[in-house]
């Protein structure tokens, strides 16, 4: 359960208690190192299963998941049973878990180039390689930069966001600071970070201490479109 952690900007930022429902955590010995505290921070925000990934069960307020970190990798379990098959044998959930990332990330992949090598998909690289590391989607040109971007996950994660940033910035669904409501950009340039493989996008840096509250459920506002209509109009009110 004490695998090497990847401190990742998202693990700094977040914590685990920012679920719509609550979590249990646990580890062999029934409580969590600040190891896996890490891993679950950084993993959360772009874990793709509602369910435990052994029964399927869907988590509610009644039936929390419990989150087990296996050699860095979060999995979300229904009940005490679960966690000890998870930790028998991960195999089956990562590839479950993984299958669920690029089923959802993949489309929104923005990048026309390789974020290792630079080099333009396709041509006398051949066909890109689907990757996911952690709960992290990406799109590389070879194995060279599979090999590197595993090498120090931590690092390919900060400079994938840093490449993303700029492009998401072009298909961001709001022009309002989804905490204020004012518009992006009337009080100087936007603050932009990261929530897993979402862009979020702020007014100013006297909003992020209300994001950090939920973030999660920030981010729903700004992606789901149902919500996307009401953000500003509650703050506004007030």
């Amino acid at each position: 359960m004490k695998a090497p952690i990847l401190a990742t900007l998202v693990a700094l930022l977040f914590t685990a208690g920012t679920l719509a429902f609550g979590t249990q955590q646990a580890t062999a010995a029934g409580q969590v190192d600040a190891a896996d505290k890490a891993v679950i921070a950084a993993q959360m925000p772009s874990y793709p299963l509602s369910g435990c990934c052994i029964s399927g069960k869907a988590f509610s307020a009644e039936s929390p998941a419990i989150d087990v970190v296996v050699d860095g990798q979060l999995f979300r379990v229904c009940c005490k049973k679960c966690v000890g098959k998870v930790e028998a044998d991960p195999k089956a959930s990562l590839a479950k878990i993984r299958e669920a990332v690029i089923a959802e990330q993949k489309p929104l992949w923005p990048l026309t180039t390789c974020p290792v090598s630079g080099e333009a998909f396709g041509g006398e690289m051949g066909e890109p390689i689907d990757i996911v590391i952690g709960t992290r989607y990406a799109k590389l040109c070879c194995k060279g930069c599979i090999r590197s971007a595993k090498k120090d996950p931590a690092k390919f994660i900060a400079d994938l966001d840093a490449k993303l940033m700029p492009e998401l910035v072009k298909a961001y669904p709001i022009d309002k600071c989804v905490i204020s409501g004012e518009k992006l950009g009337s009080m100087g340039a936007p603050i932009d970070m990261m929530y897993g493989h979402r862009l979020v996008r702020f007014c100013c840096k006297g909003c992020l201490s209300s994001y950090r509250k939920d973030p999660a459920g920030t981010v729903a506002k700004i992606y789901s479109p149902d919500k996307q209509a009401k953000v500003g109009k509650a703050e506004k009110k007030g």
